[in-house]
């Protein structure tokens, strides 16, 4: 949360090695997503895997994060 609380422009995670994401992972995104709202800051999600996905849509959370295939699809869109 360092970042968010310097106020940087753009976060971008790279999920592409994590096999599954439980609660507390899920509610550290969401709250690094609400300071960078803080500041109108972007945060994108790119390389989930299939599992980690089915969390996020679970959660309903596939229409509040930028999720993305690719590093370059989510710099392309952010």
């Amino acid at each position: 949360m360092d970042l968010a609380r310097q106020r940087t422009p753009k976060l971008l995670f790279n999920l592409s090695e994590v096999n599954y994401i439980d609660s507390s992972g899920v509610a550290t995104l969401v709250e690094a997503l609400q300071r960078l709202g803080d500041y109108d800051g972007k945060l994108a999600i790119f390389g989930l895997s299939d599992r980690a996905r089915e969390v996020f849509d679970i959660a309903n959370l596939t229409g509040v994060f930028e999720l993305y295939e690719t590093e370059e699809e989510a710099l392309g869109k952010m």
